[in-house]
């Protein structure tokens, strides 16, 4: 069974609107989207205060 995110971004990529999944670009773009929740977990186990 596919996940509908999964056919979101098959749809997305036959469309030429993102680039293939075994593309650089398509890897830093989801790269990219990592950064906020690492940097979050980061700063809650340095500051256990807050």
């Amino acid at each position: 069974m596919r996940h509908r995110h999964v056919d979101a971004l098959d749809a997305l990529q036959r469309a030429a609107i993102l680039p293939r999944d075994d593309s650089f670009a398509f890897k830093a773009i989801f790269a990219a989207t990592k950064v906020p929740g690492v940097a979050r977990r980061a700063t809650s186990l340095l500051n256990p205060f807050s």
